[in-house]
């Protein structure tokens, strides 16, 4: 089997995807010293050659009678040297292969010559040659070399034949015949097309069959590399996803806690009954912290399969939506935040993952207005129009205050708002207003008409 090269040439090319036996057989001509193709082409050549030698020397000598070959010494040794420096130039047959056609056949017309009184002889070497032409040259190559290798020893046959019988006279009694019949030459001219063309085909046929298989190979470690790729993309958009979901509950939880916390420690000497209240206030807001963090976990983990997770027919929880914005505003208020809710138009019912992103921008920036601007009256607005649904929360500015576009410390709750707008298909506007306000505005289209409310926006979600 002759490997397709893929690489420069005398380099060998991976085979270890060949097979066991392959395999077996590289790594035993590894640990022989040979690592390369023209390293293993020459260890066959002369492998060959000395197998040639001793083979064609029995055959002509002690075995000749047996045979009925009868040569002339001088014409035995030239035969037997000819048939062995063959097998030798198969050790340029990779590296070279228009000077290994050109020469094995070069040799066949003297081999053929030397005989020709007596046999017929196409040794391995010439098959060989044109086998590895057919499996390493491109096809026209191929058709350029190897035709002129066929006819070159079609025409330099019978003038080396006519050219040795007057060098070398093959004596009386010793093949003595005539030289090469124009019959011989005809049929042998005829086996020449048909032996070589068949060796070649099956070099191209191989050589065909392993590009094939390499690009079989290559489009399957792509779509495993694609694959792998998108593995890694849905890995991080689900990080991004529960970075987002625990920052948008403990950001608003804990700073409510800090907030009555606060409270709680200015009045536990001047006012018990408030500070009670503060600090059930604190405990009440820690229980709800804990209950969405368990489900928020509780959905990131809940994935169908059986294993740890939510115990089965757990209460995770509603998802929150637009309904809940009332509620939310009122634990602003129970926090001491002056929040003002105005709802207009007639309500309807958005996708889920819609419903999600605006309960979390709103419930953002209400934890950013706490945080920068405590203290400040906070408005928000809640609009259903017949295009789109729009939601700004817009509180004022203090002197002095970190804003949450560049203050004393960056986050991430601007961040999370784009994402989650941007995996809903609406559009976010954050930043302050030339009134010394600070606005955050989200506008969620509305679902098409004759559409369930998913349509739209669960494909983004997904």
């Amino acid at each position: 089997m002759i490997p397709v090269p893929t690489s420069a040439p005398g380099v060998l090319p991976d085979a270890g995807r060949a097979g066991s036996g392959r395999r077996r057989l590289d790594v035993g001509l590894d640990r022989l010293g040979l690592r390369t193709a023209a390293a293993r082409d020459r260890a066959l050549a002369v492998a060959l050659a000395v197998l040639t030698a001793v083979g064609l020397g029995l055959l002509t000598g002690p075995l000749a009678t047996d045979f009925g070959v009868d040569l002339t010494l001088s014409r035995r040794l030239l035969f037997v040297g000819l048939s062995a420096a063959q097998a030798l130039t198969l050790a340029v047959r990779r590296t070279r292969p228009p000077l290994c056609l050109l020469l094995v056949t070069g040799l066949q017309v003297l081999v053929t010559a030397t005989v020709a009184s007596e046999a017929t002889v196409r040794g391995v070497p010439v098959v060989l040659a044109f086998f590895t032409a057919g499996a390493w040259l491109p096809f026209g190559r191929l058709l350029r070399w190897g035709g002129l290798a066929v006819a070159l020893e079609v025409a330099l046959t019978p003038l080396a034949d006519a050219a040795l019988r007057v060098l070398l006279p093959p004596g009386a009694g010793a093949g003595g015949g005539p030289g090469l019949s124009a019959v011989t030459w005809a049929v042998g001219a005829a086996s020449i097309v048909v032996v070589y063309g068949a060796a070649a085909a099956v070099g191209v046929t191989v050589a065909t069959r392993r590009r094939n298989v390499a690009l079989l190979e290559a489009r399957a470690a792509a779509t495993e590399a694609e694959r792998e790729a998108d593995t890694r993309r849905a890995v991080e958009a689900e990080r991004l996803r529960m970075a987002r979901e625990l920052h948008d509950v403990a950001a608003h939880h804990l700073t409510g806690l800090l907030v009555q916390a606060s409270a709680a420690e200015r009045l536990v000497d001047r006012d018990r009954p408030g500070a009670r209240e503060a600090i059930l206030e604190v405990r009440r807001q820690g229980r709800q912290a804990l209950d969405s963090l368990r489900t928020v976990v509780g959905v990131l983990r809940d994935d169908g399969a059986p294993g740890p997770g939510p115990a089965a027919g757990a209460d995770l929880g509603p998802v929150p939506g637009l309904t809940e914005l009332s509620d939310l505003v009122g634990a602003a208020r129970r926090l001491g935040d002056a929040v003002v809710l105005h709802e207009t138009g007639a309500p309807y019912a958005l996708a889920p993952v819609a419903e999600v992103t605006a309960y979390r921008v709103a419930q953002e920036a209400l934890s950013n207005a706490r945080q920068h601007a405590p203290g400040q009256p906070v408005e928000v607005a809640l609009a259903y129009a017949d295009d789109a649904v729009r939601l700004s929360v817009v509180n004022p500015v203090g002197a002095g205050a970190a804003t949450p576009a560049g203050g004393r410390r960056a986050g991430f709750g601007l961040a999370g708002m784009r994402e989650r707008a941007a995996l809903v298909g609406a559009a976010l506007e954050a930043g302050p207003a030339t009134d010394g306000t600070w606005r955050v505005g989200l506008t969620l289209p509305r679902p098409g008409a004759g559409t369930a409310p998913d349509d739209d926006l669960a494909g983004a979600a997904s």
